[in-house]
Formats: C-alpha cells, sequence, structure tokens
C-alpha cells in the first residue's frame, strides 16, 4: 500500500512546519535559482511535501566548530571608462599577437 504525502502550498508551508521566515516569495526565488527543497507543480502551482522539506533543512546544517571560514572575494578591478589610450592599444595588439 503506498504511503500517504501531504503536500503544501507555498502559503500554508512555513506555519505548518513553524518557520515563518519560509514565505511564498523566499520559496519561489529558491526555486528560480535551483536551491531549496524538492517541489511537484500540479496546475502550475508549486506543491512541497513535509518531509522532503524537513530533510532540505537538515542538509542546511551547519556546525559552527568544523565550519572552515570562506574565502575572501577578491574585489574585482575597477573598470576604466571612455576610449583605450594609444599605449594600452598597443600593449593590448602585443599581447594577443593581433594586427589592427
Amino acid at each position: 500500500m503506498p504511503q500517504e504525502v501531504t503536500l503544501f502550498d507555498r502559503q500554508s508551508l512555513g506555519k505548518s512546519i513553524g518557520l515563518p521566515t519560509l514565505t511564498p516569495v523566499y520559496l519561489a526565488r529558491l526555486a528560480y535559482f535551483g536551491r531549496g527543497p524538492a517541489y511537484y507543480i500540479v496546475n502550475g502551482r508549486a506543491f512541497y511535501d513535509r518531509d522532503e522539506v524537513l530533510a532540505w533543512i537538515r542538509s542546511c546544517r551547519v556546525d559552527p566548530a568544523t565550519k572552515a571560514a570562506p574565502a575572501p572575494v577578491p574585489a574585482p578591478e575597477p573598470r576604466r571608462r571612455g576610449r583605450p589610450t594609444k599605449a594600452e592599444q598597443a600593449s593590448r595588439r602585443r599581447s594577443t599577437g593581433g594586427e589592427g
């Protein structure tokens, strides 16, 4: 006999599992970026299985004792605006080996 699955839509999911931070907008954003819990699409609406959501939440657990510091993200070099100088054009031609 197949087991019963309880599905919640995005509006009621956060309240049903006791996490009001799981708002419909947040769940939609997670789904858009391919993160977050698995969901089912029925008639164009997303529905979530309670057990799968709880498993996803457990997978997000971070142990502070073993967590490594995140690698620093290098700051991007500022982009120059405007036309390159003649020296920059010549330097770029030399580095790429192009004529022009």
